[in-house]
């Protein structure tokens, strides 16, 4: 008898003795057929393990590249391969298990080899530990058939015991857990967890050369700065809803040519968040799409700006219902192939489209959809076309840097601070929409959404830019609105124009209560009994009122009332008799909400 020592992998204990007669024939066929360790330990394994049982020896033959599993199995870390049964197969290593905190699932994170090439595989940990499900992941690459599955099992479990769960989440964005609030990009503030979603929201760049190019390249132009903060406000739409319930998803349009640089302001906005690239990664996407698949890729994203390249791109005829659903931020309901009824996803944050043409001019005409879009026609974003290649290179270079920075901005104004500033900013809104003489019953609603964008501005401007031009924004945002006003309807904004002058100069109409006596009354004010109200004013002071509420030609407005059904006439005129201030005069009377 003789001790086998020294020859590597092969490790006895010592009192495994192993005949020389035994082993000797083994070692010179490692020589003659040139065998590898492993190969060579599993050949003289099974040869001598007769032998082994003879002389009362346990089998724990084991080397020192291999780890002993049970009695039928041992996995090489060296060689990525596991043993069993005489056979060898690639080995799926375990690289990390994640947990998703919202859904307590549990996934594998797995590695294989596959001609030479590093294979990554996902898979939930309940199909890994089933036979049938874990063959599926041969036809990405993985060596698993119905002869070794169980093996693989067994490994997997094996080195599961070894590996600490990683906390992760694919929902994005602002959350409020146990009344404590935190915020999910690529890493947490606030949390422990990582992200593991589809979307490149990895931080590239750094935040220092991000801001100098902000300095030179948006800071001094107003209508770029407005596209930056667009794509800012996402963190606070999402804050803010869940203390506001005027607040919803905010979509805006960039329409024009394509030399207004609607595209460059687009990448730049999502660059604020993570990669600005178009591509299936990216936060920027093509309108190419179904409506289900858009819908589809907004779900679970709670204050990440996201965009739609190009309009025209589409084949949807109508977006009248996929931008309800956007700006709504619920996806419809959906039932699976075993009529199972499956939850719709949700989300609540900024999205920018652009295109050649009006989203508003490809939906119904109704004012219900204008105020759900933030539409900016032909806005000129960039100056020149090297100002648009600085603005593409700083997008490209450093993105995902500002929102993480931005983010812990936001959360550092107590909740009720920030919604007073916000209330703040859309009295500055509406105050301002008043000097220009141009208000309707909507802008209460419209007027969040431009102080959303301010509101941002406020908060970068006191903490990143201090140079930024606030004002000018403001102004500039209110000629927008001042647009889409005219847009929205002219009778309305006539109609809401006339109630407001009504309500300031009160005393200039003659009431059944206000009878005193006064030779300079504007009009009368009769009370109906359907919660109405019956103007009648003079028709020079109408034009008056009018004029100076922007709109030029009383006449239109008129004649849009009379088609609405809110005009009182006589046959044949626009007009009627009425006495005022004792005198019969001619006069518009119109019958408006109390």
């Amino acid at each position: 008898m003789g001790v086998l020592r020294n020859r590597k992998p092969l490790m006895f204990s010592e009192e495994r003795q192993i005949s020389k007669k035994t082993i000797e024939p083994l070692l010179n066929r490692q020589k003659e057929q040139n065998l590898k360790d492993i190969a060579f330990n599993e050949y003289v394994y099974n040869h001598i393990k007769d032998d082994l049982a003879k002389k009362d020896v346990k089998e724990d033959f084991v080397t020192e590249e291999t780890e002993k599993v049970n009695d039928n199995l041992r996995i090489s870390n060296k060689e990525k391969k596991i043993l069993f049964k005489g056979q060898k197969a690639r080995m799926l290593t375990l690289k990390s298990i994640e947990k998703d905190v919202d859904t307590n699932k549990i996934v594998f994170i797995m590695e294989t080899i596959y001609k030479d090439q590093i294979i990554e595989l996902k898979m939930d940990r309940e199909s890994c530990f089933k036979k049938n499900e874990l063959i599926k992941l041969s036809g990405k690459g993985a060596d698993i058939d119905e002869s070794n599955a169980k093996y693989h099992i067994q490994s997997l479990k094996y080195q599961e015991e070894n590996i600490e769960i990683v906390n992760t989440y694919t929902n994005i964005g602002y959350f409020k857990k146990g009344g404590k609030e935190i915020i999910r990009l690529n890493t947490g503030i606030s949390t422990n967890s990582i992200y593991s979603g589809n979307l490149d929201l990895k931080e590239k760049g750094n935040i220092e050369e991000y801001l100098k190019d902000l300095k030179q390249f948006i800071e001094p132009y107003t209508n770029i700065s407005i596209a930056f903060l667009i794509g800012c406000t996402s963190i606070l739409v999402s804050r803010l809803s869940n203390s506001s319930e005027e607040i919803s998803t905010l979509l805006a349009h960039f329409a024009g040519d394509s030399s207004k640089g609607k595209s460059t302001a687009t990448m730049l906005a999502i660059s604020v968040w993570g990669n600005p690239s178009l591509n299936s990664n990216g936060l920027y996407n093509s309108w190419n799409s179904t409506e289900n698949a858009i819908l589809t890729s907004l779900c679970g994203n709670n204050g990440i700006a996201c965009a739609f390249d190009e309009l025209s791109s589409s084949n949807i005829e109508n977006f009248t219902k996929l931008i309800y659903n956007m700006v709504a931020g619920k996806d419809k309901l959906r039932v699976t192939k075993n009529i199972n009824l499956i939850d719709s996803g949700s989300w609540i944050t900024t999205i920018i489209s652009n295109g050649e043409s009006s989203i508003l001019n490809k939906s119904n005409k109704n004012t219900g959809l204008k105020i759900r879009v933030l539409e900016f026609n032909n806005t000129v974003w960039t100056n020149d076309a090297k100002h648009a290649d600085d603005i593409k290179k700083l997008s490209k270079n450093n993105y995902g840097v500002f929102g993480y920075e931005f983010s812990k901005a936001v959360l550092s104004y107590p909740i009720e601070e920030l919604k007073s500033l916000f209330e703040s900013e859309k009295k500055k809104f509406k105050k301002l929409l008043k000097t220009k003489c141009c208000v309707d019953d909507k802008v209460d609603r419209t007027s969040s959404k431009y102080a959303l964008i301010t509101l941002a501005g406020e908060i970068i401007k006191n903490t990143f830019l201090n140079e930024l031009k606030l004002e000018e924004i403001r102004d500039y945002l209110a000629e927008i609105e001042k647009e889409n006003i005219h847009e929205r309807g002219l009778e309305n904004s006539a109609e809401y124009w006339l109630r407001q002058m009504i309500e300031e100069n009160s005393l200039k109409f003659r009431t059944n209560e206000n009878r005193y006596k006064n030779d300079s009354y504007w009009g009368t004010i009769k009370n109906l009994d359907n919660n109405k109200i019956e103007v009648s004013i003079l028709k020079n002071k109408f034009e008056e009122i009018m004029k100076k509420g922007g709109f030029e030609d009383s006449n239109i407005i008129v004649k849009k009332w009379k088609d609405t059904g809110i005009l009182n006439h006589e046959q044949g005129r626009l007009t009627r008799k009425r006495k005022i201030n004792s005198i019969t005069s001619t006069v518009y009377v119109v019958i408006i909400d109390r």
